[in-house]
Order: C-alpha cells, then sequence, then structure tokens
C-alpha cells in the first residue's frame, strides 16, 4: 500500500492529528511536527487494518517540506492464526516544558487516565501541566532496512542506479 497524504501540517496541525485519533495536551513543537505527523499517519493505518484481519507496517516513509507531501509505503499482510505478526508499536511521548527534553514513550493510560501525571525523566518535573503530551503514535521504525537493501540491489541490477563518479 502507498500512501500520500498532503498539508497535513499547513494550517491547523492540531486538527490533522485529532482526525488520526491522536489525543493531544499540546501540538509538537515545529522542530518535531513532520515526524510525530508521519508517527500519527502510520499509526492510523496500523489501527484501520487491524479490524479487516490484516497486519500493516511501514517500509519506507517520507516527509517532502515543499508542498508538505508526506508519503509512506506499507506491507500489508493477513493475520495468521489470530495473532499480529507486527509488534505493538503504539506509544504517547511528550515534551517538557521546564528542560525540553522529550519524555517517553508511555503508554496511553499512562497520560490519559484519570489519576496519572508522569513526571520528565531529565529532570523530574511534576508540575501539573509541564509535560506536553501526544498520541498514541507509531513508536517503530519508518523503515525496513531489509526492504530497502533489497529495493536498492534491484534497482542497481535494472540500472537505474549509476555508479558513483570519481573524483
Amino acid at each position: 500500500l502507498y500512501l500520500t497524504a498532503t498539508g497535513l501540517t499547513a494550517w491547523k496541525p492540531s486538527r490533522a492529528f485529532r482526525s488520526l485519533g491522536v489525543k493531544l495536551a499540546r501540538c509538537p513543537p515545529p522542530e518535531m511536527l513532520h515526524d510525530q505527523m508521519i508517527r500519527a499517519l502510520i499509526a492510523h493505518v496500523v489501527a484501520c487494518a487491524e479490524p479487516l484481519g490484516l497486519t500493516a507496517e511501514p517500509v519506507f516513509s517520507l516527509h517532502r517540506g515543499s508542498g508538505d507531501v508526506f508519503r509512506v509505503m506499507f506491507r500489508v499482510d493477513r493475520k495468521s492464526g489470530g495473532c499480529s505478526q507486527v509488534p505493538e508499536a503504539h506509544a504517547c511521548v511528550g515534551l517538557c516544558s521546564d528542560c525540553s527534553s522529550c519524555a517517553g514513550p508511555f503508554g496511553e493510560e499512562q497520560l490519559f487516565g484519570e489519576h496519572t501525571e508522569p513526571s520528565c525523566p531529565s529532570c523530574s518535573s511534576s508540575s501539573s501541566g509541564r509535560l506536553r503530551c501526544w498520541g498514541p503514535i507509531w513508536s517503530g521504525s519508518l523503515h525496513s532496512d531489509a526492504f530497502l537493501a533489497r529495493l536498492e540491489s534491484q534497482a542497481r541490477q535494472r540500472g537505474w542506479i549509476q555508479a558513483e563518479p570519481r573524483e
């Protein structure tokens, strides 16, 4: 499956996150926005495949800044034996307002449960609202190294990749 999405972060990224099923205490900061959006997109596709008896796993993902284009190639398989073949890779993450460190991954119940407020692992700040969190997003790999190596090998065999010029 090859998925292309455009304009997710161009205007009101919080709306795009919510449409992908991400709960937000606050939108990720600009320097993390594109990585977190592609992870939200992957998590949404994986979650949609589950009730259909399918597994979806990203094998290649790309964000192109000009035009705000996200592209993800997935390997989609039928589940066998009733068990998922792809490890569960959904988590919530956060950013500390005090020290600006990334925190997580956290389980969804740790962040959005009734009586929990995780603390920052770097500065131990546990003041209410200091850890700005969002999720669940995909916490697994964005690429499959084995798949990309096979893809490169086939491209070389077909002459699509030229030898690098010598200096």
